[in-house]
């Protein structure tokens, strides 16, 4: 039976405000309290995205306004998922006053975070993380509110699939929380460093906003902050996590020896060029800058490589199997050998014709595999064998006592270069094992 989860991380991910409860609130709940006499005059808001999309940066400097003396208050920053969020770990700091102030107690919200993106990251809760505070009297008084945060995403696993499933990444930041400070704010300046990935990034509010290269600037005037949609930005990253897997994938394929286990062979192979060869060998040097070409007239469909294990230490405690194909399915060393060369569109997956393992423990019914498009800047294609398990029987059952298995891979479609050879070529090939 496969098992499933799916992960959310819990993030705070809001401008703070002033707030009311539990005592007060009718409900025994945090809620934003509004705030009769100490103005917002302006916000500077700066966030910055890590290049790997796992986290990003929040730095809020508000100016306010209290005329009528010193003013004790509960300042609060909401957040999702409440019930696995610890408020040391993002380091959620508040400052006011030269006094640096840190989330003193966490307290649940009125409401969660509704509407579809609560139907899609399945949002276990929503509290607010709460600060005693003391606004000192003036007409320009500094307060900062800083912490790492990460964005949403719904990440999930089976037992029978190796590789994750991938969502999208969402930075969302309400805006409005800071709206319940007395009146309008004069000036709201907010700036959104969008990370390395940034061409994967759609902004979807609020309005009004200006791109420019990696950055995405508001500036707003008499702003009403209540009424302001909240700040979204979308990360369309789901290939390029899936490919970061991929090679981890690979690395770890080479660490643990297996690679170095491996022997291919092949059909045919191109002849040397000077110092530059094809031959199988060049699969599992962990260096996508070389490549094994078929050596056949033609395109090369029909040509295979055999990738045979020999003994070694089993892999796992239990229950070792082959669950994937790692493949870099053309010649990456550069755009030119990418384009230039054929690329593999599908293969063919068999027992190979001379296994030590009994026949009758092999289904005769070979696996067709189509090969995922890939470019050079996302390279590693991922052919799954989880669906063939019983075509596998044979060899997981000598993968599980650390003895030899082979594997034949046969080219069943290649994509065609535009260069004048009509070679194809593959710079990446491993055999993936999981453990149960």
């Amino acid at each position: 039976m496969a098992l499933e989860w799916m992960a959310m991380v819990g993030a705070a991910l809001a401008n703070g405000g002033p707030v009311a409860g539990p005592i007060q609130a009718p409900s025994g709940r945090i809620t934003l309290r509004q705030e009769a006499n100490i103005r917002l005059v302006s916000e500077r808001l700066h966030i910055v995205m890590s290049d790997d999309l796992s986290h990003y940066t929040v730095d809020a400097e508000y100016v306010l306004a209290n005329p009528d003396g010193a003013r004790s208050l509960s300042y609060g920053v909401p957040f999702l998922d409440w019930l696995d969020f610890d408020a040391k770990e993002p380091g959620i700091e508040v400052t006011v006053g030269g006094t640096v102030h840190r989330c003193e107690r966490i307290e649940p919200a009125e409401s969660g975070l509704g509407g579809a993106l609560q139907e899609e990251f399945d949002v276990v809760g929503r509290a607010w993380c709460v600060f005693p505070l003391t606004i000192p009297q003036g007409e320009a008084v500094p307060l900062r509110l800083s912490y790492r945060s990460q964005p949403l995403f719904s990440d999930s696993e089976t037992n029978k699939r190796l590789l994750t499933t991938f969502s999208r990444r969402v930075l969302l930041y309400e805006l409005s929380p800071a709206g319940f400070w007395a009146g309008k704010a004069d000036k709201v300046d907010i700036t959104v460093e969008l990370g390395a990935r940034a061409e994967l990034a759609r902004v979807v509010g609020p309005p009004g906003g200006v791109r420019e290269g990696r950055t995405v600037r508001w500036s707003l005037l008499q702003a009403d902050l209540k009424a302001l949609p909240n700040l979204q930005i979308d990360y369309s990253a789901t290939a390029l996590l899936q490919q970061t897997q991929l090679q981890e994938l690979a690395r770890s394929g080479h660490s643990s020896g297996l690679a170095s286990r491996t022997k291919i062979t092949s059909s045919s192979s191109l002849a040397a060029s000077g110092d530059l060869t094809y031959t199988p060998t060049n699969l599992t040097d962990a260096n996508l800058k070389t490549a094994w070409c078929e050596g056949a007239s033609g395109p090369g469909v029909g040509e295979w490589l055999e990738l045979e294990v020999a003994p070694g230490e089993p892999l796992c405690g239990s229950g070792p199997f082959l669950s994937g194909l790692l493949m870099v399915p053309g010649y990456a060393k550069s755009t030119g050998t990418w384009t230039g060369n054929g690329r593999v569109r599908s293969v063919q997956v068999d027992r190979c014709p001379d296994s030590p393992n009994e026949p009758d423990k092999w289904d005769t019914t070979s696996g067709q595999l189509p090969v995922d498009e890939t470019s050079l800047a996302l390279p590693y294609a991922w052919l799954s064998l989880s669906g063939a398990q019983d075509f596998f029987t044979a060899e997981s059952d000598s993968l599980s006592k650390g003895g030899s298995y082979c594997v034949r891979v046969s080219l069943d479609d290649v994509a065609p270069g535009g260069g004048a050879d009509e070679d194809t070529c593959i710079s990446e090939l491993q055999l993936i094992t999981a453990c149960n």
